[in-house]
């Protein structure tokens, strides 16, 4: 039995020197310059409420203002500086027994920021990065039967922190924290071949957690 235990002890530790040994050689193939692509998946959260739906009813907006976050980002690293840009997207779904909604937020934006914890210090680099950018709002939804739709654009603020752990010189796995803010006193609706316009709050700010790939170049 103590045999077994001293065979598997001695597994664990070549096995823990042998991944300790392959971070310092990714960490010594780590450029002071580089470029990544990256994509995100996760959870999205609408901390105003959603406006805009088919429906007035607040356990009905409760459920929208939940959706999937999706994210693909572009970076370029100069030693703790860093710039790119990022096009996310927030999607939520609901249905009533007469209304149902389909919403799509997109936002584009240059981002820049700078990394509090460089890759060459560290396994974990972790960055902090906001810009100013576009949302485009589509809500394609019907009403007893009838087509309605609300189509803005209009502009938003990111701000956005993230950790990379780096698992080789090219690949990194990463988790982020990101804010999207924005906000809009009235929009248009499109309902039955009709346009009215409507003078009321319009927020859209959320909140997304998400986890994804790095490609490192």
């Amino acid at each position: 039995m103590k045999k077994h235990i001293i065979y598997i002890g001695l597994m664990c530790t070549f096995f823990v020197a042998s991944i300790s040994m392959e971070a310092q050689e990714n960490k010594k193939n780590i450029k002071r310059t580089e470029c990544s692509f990256s994509s995100h998946l996760g959870y999205s959260y609408m901390i105003d409420g959603i406006a805009g739906l088919s429906s007035l009813s607040e356990e009905y907006n409760d459920k929208l203002r939940s959706g999937i976050a999706w994210d693909l980002q572009f970076d370029f690293r100069q030693s703790r500086f860093t710039a790119g840009f990022l096009f996310s997207l927030y999607t939520s779904k609901g249905k009533t027994d007469y209304t149902s909604d389909r919403i799509f937020i997109n936002y584009v934006v240059p981002q820049f920021g700078f990394y509090l914890l460089l890759p060459e210090q560290s396994d974990i680099s972790v960055k902090m990065v906001g810009g100013i950018g576009y949302i485009m709002y589509r809500n394609n939804s019907r009403v007893f039967g009838n087509e309605r739709k609300i189509k803005e654009n209009f502009i938003g603020l990111n701000f956005g922190l993230s950790g990379i752990y780096r698992l080789s010189s090219h690949i990194g796995f990463s988790m982020e924290a990101k804010l999207i803010a924005s906000d809009k006193y009235k929009f248009n609706v499109n309902y039955h071949g009709n346009t009215y316009e409507v003078n009321q709050e319009f927020p859209l700010t959320h909140i997304s957690i998400s986890a994804g790939i790095n490609y490192i170049f």
